[in-house]
């Protein structure tokens, strides 16, 4: 859970590359970056510690988005657009998770093989979307 700040720091960049959600939106977004991790919390007893080289828990999958997206079409505003923030916000963590340690099984438990990209790609994206918001506007 060390890396909760670089998780919210992506979702704050990526965020300001977006058009304005509302404030529930925003809410769920904001969540969803960060709360996919408590899926970690039970394995720290057994662990001690979490090292890189850990396998990320059964809630890292693009699964995961997706019930919470499904869910949202059966509600109402606000609550609507907290769950497709929290889906958002969700997807952008794993952004991050895609280029850090050992990937992401992007759809277990229906396959367990592990997407990766190289960490660069992920630092070339991230200092794109902070030009982009530093440039000025033509």
């Amino acid at each position: 859970m060390a890396d909760e700040p670089a998780h919210l720091a992506t979702a704050v960049l990526v965020l300001a590359n977006l058009p304005g959600g509302g404030p529930a939106w925003s809410a769920g977004y904001a969540a969803g970056a960060v709360a996919v991790d408590t899926d970690h919390l039970p394995l720290i007893p057994r662990r001690h510690k979490l090292g890189t080289s850990d396998p990320r828990p059964a809630a890292h999958t693009l699964l995961t988005p997706a019930g919470v997206a499904t869910a949202a079409a059966f509600t109402r505003p606000p609550a609507r657009e907290l769950l497709l923030g929290l889906a958002a916000g969700t997807c952008v963590h794993f952004v991050r998770d895609i280029a850090t340690g050992t990937g992401l099984a992007a759809l277990q438990p229906l396959t367990r093989r592990r997407v990766k990209l190289p960490r660069r790609a992920y630092d070339i994206a991230m200092t794109l979307l902070a030009l982009r918001v530093l440039a000025p506007d033509s």
